[in-house]
């Protein structure tokens, strides 16, 4: 999963040594995460632009262009994991599937995420605390005018999570991805103007189903 994430998890887990230290006893619950409220910000996506014509096209036909100026990509996800409950942390570990979508190009995405959540010891269904995602980025794909080969990419998200709930709960973020560059190879006669630099931003919300 890269040495940058292997760091974070090992901090996150030195983090909730420390703060379960008080904890007399573990309760463990089944999770299943639905994240569709998922958007990713990346400004760099906004200085890409590509241009070109197929060797074979007639002279006469017109040279084709992309040009990104929007930033935004949607990047729902479905997960499934467990939860170490103790009396003031909260500890989830999920692994998911999931799609990115954005105007001119898609992939499919598999999700690795821990997280730590501190309660208080109170009984209010409210918890909040850091998390980090590592997101594979396979098979992506462009659609745009012109013709373009990508390849696959590894990302991390690291932010700060809440989630409001019992049985069922609401569940949201704001993370900053990192790591995640899209390289692009222009095919014959097309040319870009670079890679696809996916670092920015994320929002995200969705619910989990504890059981």
């Amino acid at each position: 999963m890269g040495n940058v994430f292997k760091k974070a998890v090992t901090l996150v887990s030195l983090m909730g040594a420390l703060g379960s230290t008080s904890a007399i006893a573990a309760e463990y619950s089944g999770l299943v995460e639905i994240m569709p409220g998922s958007v990713l910000l990346s400004s760099g996506l906004e200085d890409f632009s590509a241009q070109g014509k197929s060797p074979t096209a007639a002279a006469t036909d017109p040279v084709k262009y992309d040009n990104i100026k929007n930033g935004a990509s949607y990047m729902p996800t479905i997960s499934a994991g467990f939860e170490i409950d103790t009396d003031y942390w909260r500890y989830h570990l999920l692994a998911g599937l999931g799609m990115m979508k954005h105007d001119v190009f898609d992939a499919t995405l598999i999700k690795y995420e821990i997280a730590m959540y501190y309660t208080g010891g109170l009984q209010t269904g409210f918890a909040i605390g850091p998390h980090i995602i590592n997101y594979n980025i396979i098979n992506p794909t462009w659609s745009g005018n012109t013709s373009l080969t990508l390849s696959g990419t590894n990302a991390i998200a690291p932010g700060l999570a809440f989630t409001v709930g019992d049985k069922f709960v609401i569940k949201g973020s704001i993370d900053y991805l990192m790591g995640g560059t899209i390289d692009v190879t222009p095919d014959a006669g097309y040319s870009a103007s670079g890679d696809l630099e996916l670092d920015g931003v994320m929002v995200q919300l969705g619910v989990m189903i504890r059981f």
